[in-house]
């Protein structure tokens, strides 16, 4: 359960613990708490980067998959003249194969997670690479059969996934490759065009039958048809879209697009768990009214409260708040 604001976890704390407390006082205990939780990462972290410590790993698995995201926060402060920061989220779940060789579009259900762990920052992703590969070495990532890194072809994550995670094998999430594909086709079509309807809707199945190699000459064609990107074009021009996907996207990523062989191996291929990790991050929001979200008081307040709330999720919600001199323990369900 996750509120989007402190009031809402003041309702949530009174509701199943029965203690009452102000949000005023919830927002204390949580960056105190968070505080505290930051500093012990960052020491773990260090150590591990300079080899001093030795993981265990909790468990050994068959299957792992290490996935990460980013998504947007308005600051309040500006830092460096800039408002908005990127919150960066990574998780490492344990899954169990689900091998489906004739599935419809759609139809795929894919591995299923089991425990799912998490590490955030507001941070660079060199930062949180190394967060991520300490919690992977945890959860068993060198001793793991297959392991697995799923997520979107954004160039930061996959400097990421080359940097700590070399091994693995990297699949491209299939929404933000059809994605790519919608928006080749809007822009040479047009939104909304029955040609661009037609044309998406065919390379998608395309795309999930694993023809790889045709969608690049079709989006090559359009690409040339369309003329090559000008240095006066915006990055989102239409001959930009089609070159980029054209000549990069699709031709640099053809092994990490093999969905027939995935859905063969019951590996998933969405990076919707990291996705939906995101959103949880507006329970770290301040309220600057009754009725509107506010926006984070700064850089510091909202790595800690980042790696806080993310802590809730990690511990499988189960967690102790620090009362006083007391200890709370309440499962959030």
């Amino acid at each position: 359960m996750v509120g989007r604001s402190f009031e809402d976890g003041r309702e949530i704390l009174q509701v199943h613990t029965n203690i009452a407390l102000s949000a005023k006082y919830v927002r204390t205990v949580a960056e105190k708490e968070g505080l505290a939780l930051v500093d012990e990462r960052n020491r773990e972290v260090k150590n591990y980067q300079e080899g001093r410590i030795q993981i265990q790993a909790v468990s050994s698995v068959d299957l792992l998959v290490v996935t990460a995201d980013g998504g947007r926060i308005q600051m309040r402060e500006a830092i460096h003249g800039e408002r908005w920061k990127e919150d960066k989220i990574g998780i490492v779940y344990d899954a169990t194969a689900n091998p489906q060789t004739l599935t419809n579009l759609g139809e795929y259900v894919g591995a299923k997670a089991q425990t799912k762990t998490y590490v955030a920052t507001l941070e660079s992703w060199e930062s949180i690479g190394w967060m991520l590969r300490l919690e992977a070495a945890r959860r068993g990532y060198v001793q793991a059969k297959t392991k697995l890194f799923v997520a979107d072809g954004a160039r930061p994550i996959r400097e990421l996934k080359n940097l700590q995670f070399p091994e693995a094998i990297f699949i491209l999430d299939w929404a933000h490759a059809a994605e790519h594909l919608s928006n080749s086709a809007k822009a040479f079509f047009g939104e909304g065009s029955n040609e661009a309807i037609r044309w998406y809707e065919k390379h998608k199945s395309m795309l999930w039958e694993g023809k790889i190699e045709p969608i690049i000459e079709d989006l090559q064609k359009l690409s040339k048809r369309a003329g090559f990107p000008k240095e006066s074009d915006p990055e989102n021009s239409p001959r930009r879209i089609l070159y980029q996907n054209a000549f990069s996207y699709f031709l640099h990523n053809k092994e990490a697009l093999n969905y027939p062989y995935f859905r063969t191996q019951g590996w998933p291929f969405g990076s919707g768990v990291a996705e939906g990790a995101i959103k949880p991050r507006l329970c770290i929001r301040k309220w600057n009214s009754t009725k509107n979200m506010g926006q984070i008081s700064s850089q510091k307040s909202s790595t800690v409260l980042i790696k806080y709330a993310l802590t809730f999720l990690r511990r499988n919600l189960t967690h102790i708040f620090r009362l006083g001199s007391h200890f709370v323990m309440h499962n959030l369900g």
